[in-house]
């Protein structure tokens, strides 16, 4: 399974998960771990694995968090990991989000099988 992983505090982490999880083209794909609370974080994180080998998931990915970076109301930090690397978003009110996450999701898009 390819996966990309999304890191992100909570409460955002939890609408994110849901978000994520009614997309058609993700359905299945999503799966949610809470961690508890490192020392260096102001809350709880959690991580989300996003299974994007199947066609048109990464597109479909990019453009779920777009509009959902876009619908929400205070500033949100996530970090997305691939084996290809690792990039790290703060949005505060992102004029372009879909622009910005398609660059991202497609840098650190894994590999094809």
């Amino acid at each position: 399974m390819s996966t990309l992983t999304i890191e992100c505090a909570e409460p955002d982490s939890a609408s994110l998960y849901e978000w994520l999880r009614n997309e058609d083209a993700l359905r299945g794909a999503v799966v949610r771990q809470a961690e508890p609370a490192r020392p260096e974080t102001l809350g709880a994180l959690s991580t989300i694995l996003v299974d994007v080998l199947a066609p048109g998931a990464v597109a479909a990915l990019a453009g779920s968090l777009s509009v959902w970076f876009t619908q929400r109301r205070s500033d949100v930090k996530i970090t997305i990991r691939s084996r290809r690397g690792t990039i790290s978003l703060d949005a505060k009110r992102v004029p372009d989000a879909e622009r910005l996450l398609r660059s991202v999701v497609e840098a650190v898009e894994p590999d094809e099988p």
